[in-house]
């Protein structure tokens, strides 16, 4: 029986078969490029920018200016990525690959500045440099990773939430000199860069489509998805400070948790389950944060968010054809789109109300969305289906039987 929440048009048992193995055409030159692509992307996006809204007290403490500064410069860089991300379709397709290994370089340069800044003005570019080249890096590392076919689709995922891993290991390291954790995530991101270089000088032998397209609801769960890991975050942390009086330093176990759930979540070779059910879960992690009675129970509802969200996005993967450009950007700008619009929600509501009458008030466009998703199409595992049929010669990243 279908039931009604985000579907993948169908396709044939061919292509089916075909997207889930490695392409054949994939080169080892191809699989090290979508390595270098997507690690590099990985410790400037999720690593990099996470210890920048992890640690942006001591941040601000080091720059003399106040942390909420610093956490809305981060914000603004975010989303510059989100429109960086959607340049991507206009490159041709050897551009594209050497654009991404350019970018890589340009980031990570851009936090080894943001690591050495002492004034705002530097500490402020820099980051901006660093928010909008790290689209267009990870934009194209997703792309090259999808060429490799669906096996490689889950080794992407958990390189994202390995960066957040990291990110708040590197924090929990350094908090006491922040900008030191950023260089070493800078170093690392600007030679993954190099590495990509002359492999992105090579003709490829798997080259990604620049057509395709991706259905609303799959964009609306992507959107809801990054919504709620970014009305779950910075609540969360204000609240084991303002009731526990956990501070900085103590808070990035809690982090470095929900990244393992959200690792653990990509990884397990789950049954098929509604997107939209799973994104009902991710609201339920943010009550359940919001309700709290400790820092125990705080830390499982923000796993609960952050690994419910993780295996939303994996499966709305499967929707999209993993070779084609436009989709993925288009992918990448909706998640992030919602993540800056979580952030900022949560963050104007906690000044209203407080940070845990926000998180409870924040589940409500979560929710919405989740319904928009589901009365625009259908969603089962997810797959999306418009209710207008329509013929697409894409070929999903999945590989359901």
């Amino acid at each position: 029986m279908t039931d009604h929440s985000i579907v993948r048009p169908s396709i044939d048992s061919t292509a089916r078969a075909s997207a889930s193995a490695t392409d054949p055409a994939a080169t080892r030159g191809d699989t090290l490029l979508a390595w270098a692509l997507a690690a590099g992307a990985a410790v400037t996006g999720p690593a990099g920018g996470g210890q920048l809204i992890l640690m942006s007290k001591p941040i601000g403490g080091v720059l003399d200016i106040p942390g909420a500064v610093v956490g809305y410069v981060v914000v603004t860089a975010a989303l510059l990525g989100c429109l960086t991300a959607l340049a991507v379709p206009r490159l041709v397709r050897h551009t594209a690959a050497r654009a991404g290994a350019w970018s890589g370089i340009g980031a990570g340069a851009a936090l080894i500045l943001v690591a050495v800044a002492s004034e705002p003005i530097l500490f402020t570019a820099a980051t901006l440099a660093a928010g909008a080249l790290t689209g267009i890096a990870y934009t194209t590392g997703r792309t090259a990773f999808g060429a490799l076919g669906a096996n490689a689709r889950t080794t992407r995922h958990a390189l994202t939430w390995l960066g957040l891993l990291a990110a708040a290991t590197l924090a929990r390291l350094s908090y006491d000199d922040p900008m030191s954790g950023l260089m070493v995530a800078g170093v690392v991101a600007a030679g993954l860069g190099v590495l990509a270089i002359p492999l992105a000088m090579t003709p490829a032998t798997a080259t990604p489509g620049t057509g395709g397209t991706t259905a609303g609801p799959v964009l609306l769960g992507y959107a809801a998805a990054g919504l709620a890991l970014g009305v779950s975050f910075t609540p969360a942390l204000h609240l084991l400070l303002f009731r526990w009086e956990v501070v900085g330093v103590d808070q990035m176990p809690v982090v470095g948790a929900a990244a393992v759930a959200a690792l653990v979540a990509v990884l397990l070779p789950l049954r098929q389950v509604s997107v939209a059910l799973i994104l009902v879960v991710a609201a339920g992690g943010s009550l359940l944060v919001a309700l709290a009675p400790g820092p125990s129970t705080l830390a499982i509802g923000l796993a609960v968010t952050v690994a419910a969200a993780a295996r939303a996005a994996l499966e709305l993967d499967r929707s999209t054809d993993p070779r084609a450009v436009r989709p993925t950007a288009l992918a990448v700008c909706a998640g992030g789109l919602g993540a800056v619009a979580g952030l900022a929600v949560a963050e104007a509501l906690g000044a209203i109300f407080g940070a845990g009458t926000a998180l409870t008030l924040t589940v409500v466009p979560v929710l919405a969305i989740v319904a928009a998703s589901v009365t625009s199409g259908s969603v089962t595992s997810g797959s999306v289906q418009t209710s207008k049929p329509r013929t697409q010669s894409a070929v999903p990243e999945g590989d359901h039987p």
